[in-house]
């Protein structure tokens, strides 16, 4: 049974990271509904695999990548929903796959980074100005948007490695 809900909580975990990755790049927001989804999924997974103590260490963890990410919010180095979806994604993923998580989203960021400076100055390279419409995406229209500098939707790496992490936890049988 414990199997099956940890397939359950893959699967679910899964859409909603998916669910984060089109939200990112089409709006630039992460909904908090996502997060709360997230937390929600991880406390289940716990639960059901009677892990108490492995929940209290994954709180902790969570907690404490949190605080980093807020400091990185503070600085400007990440926005307020990527901090928040980053937690729940630990959270979910749990205190021993967390550097896993970190190293797989800092790869999977730094490749979204290249992709997003690659666009937006390949376009100028052509003549092209790549413009945003604020709130939704990439205009069709010049004249109804505004220029703006590139940004990258992190939410899309940590979605990657929140994947990744918990697709190798249910293949290698890891609660």
């Amino acid at each position: 049974m414990a199997a099956d809900a940890g397939f359950l909580v893959l699967i679910l975990a899964a859409g909603v990271m998916i669910s984060a990755t089109y939200f990112d790049i089409r709006y630039r927001i992460l909904p908090d509904i996502l997060s709360i989804l997230l937390i929600i999924l991880a406390t289940a997974r716990w639960l059901v695999a009677d892990e108490l103590h492995t929940m209290v260490w994954a709180v902790i963890c969570a907690l404490a990548v949190f605080a980093v990410a807020a400091f990185a919010f503070a600085r400007g180095w990440l926005g307020g929903g990527d901090v928040k979806f980053l937690g729940a994604t630990s959270f979910v993923v749990g205190s021993g796959a967390v550097p896993t998580l970190l190293l797989i989203m800092s790869l999977a960021g730094g490749v979204l980074s290249l992709m997003v400076l690659a666009w937006h100055y390949g376009s100028r390279a052509f003549g092209k100005k790549p413009v945003i419409a604020p709130g939704l995406g990439i205009a069709s229209d010049e004249s109804m948007a505004i220029a703006a500098p590139p940004t990258v939707p992190y939410g899309v790496a940590i979605a990657c490695a929140g994947l990744y992490v918990l697709f190798m936890q249910y293949r290698l049988g890891i609660k």
